[in-house]
């Protein structure tokens, strides 16, 4: 036996003042959704919505793979000549230098999104 579907929507109805309607469709363009109906919905059912510009992400991601590359570099090196030459962990720690503040920038952006 199979059951029909139902399709139970309820239709709610809103008004805005035309500054904002506008505002509104500002709002929704942000958020990154293509209807207001999307938009509305969710802000109704969960109270918020949170978009992360995850630009900043990037370039501690690039960091990580130079490190991760020079790091596979040195020890390639160091297994064929038996030397680490100090310039080359000189390097290391100034890439990790700019990874970890990037990293905490990252960190700050987040928590202030928390408050």
């Amino acid at each position: 036996m199979e059951r029909e579907k139902t399709n139970n929507k309820v239709k709610v109805t809103v008004r805005f003042l035309e500054n904002e309607h506008e505002q509104l469709l500002k709002c929704v363009a942000d958020a990154g959704f293509k209807t207001i109906n999307s938009y509305i919905r969710k802000m109704a059912l969960n109270g918020y919505i949170i978009k992360l510009d995850l630009v900043p992400i990037l370039e501690p991601v690039k960091l990580m793979r130079n490190i991760s590359s020079s790091v596979n570099q040195i020890a390639a090196r160091a297994n064929a000549t038996h030397n680490i030459y100090a310039e080359d962990i000189t390097e290391l720690k100034e890439r990790y230098t700019e990874l970890s503040e990037s990293v905490a920038g990252i960190v700050g952006y987040i928590r202030r999104l928390e408050e």
